[in-house]
């Protein structure tokens, strides 16, 4: 059987890139308290071999963050919060992510989280009541100054600025 010269190159060319050469996977994910963590693994190692390696140790990586209620970035509706450890006065909000739904209805940093639909927060755990599928709907309730506030706001999805090191929200119009 004979070969023609663009199946040869073809062929030497993927044999060539099968013993060389490096991947990479990285993936995005958000927690309980809207914590952005990525699940990233690299070889440099040739071939086959390093696709194996660098595979096993971003699946076990992905594996770890959902046991641990993490969420593919991408495939979540959120609201644009993160909020700081609970202390006494419940979850303080310490990020409002710029054009997140939360901001634009006037959510700011330093307003505590009192109830999600109604329900009192008191666990981080119930804090994934703040993500759902995207154009799904979410009330909280926030105290601010002693006062207490309450805004229906629209899950969105987002996605991992690498350049920046944080999510962006793209705005409604571009949708």
């Amino acid at each position: 059987m004979k070969m023609d010269s663009i199946t040869l190159w073809l062929t030497l060319g993927m044999v060539s890139l099968c013993m060389q050469g490096c991947v990479s996977y990285s993936q995005p994910f958000i927690g309980p308290t809207g914590d952005i963590e990525i699940c990233a693994s690299s070889s440099q190692d040739q071939g086959f071999s390093g696709i194996v390696a660098a595979s096993y140790r971003f699946n076990s990586c992905v594996k770890n963050m959902k046991a641990h209620g993490y969420k593919k970035l991408e495939t979540v509706g959120i609201i644009g919060l993160l909020f700081y450890p609970k202390d006494a006065s419940g979850f303080r909000i310490k990020k409002v992510y710029a054009n997140s739904p939360a901001e634009k209805a006037g959510v700011v940093r330093g307003d505590i989280l009192s109830a999600i639909d109604g329900h009192k927060v008191t666990d981080s755990h119930e804090l994934t009541m703040l993500q759902g599928a995207p154009g799904s709907t979410v009330t909280i309730t926030v105290i601010r100054n002693g006062a207490l506030d309450s805004y229906k706001l629209t899950r969105a999805v987002c996605f991992y600025n690498r350049m920046l090191g944080d999510i962006a929200f793209e705005p409604a119009e571009r949708r």
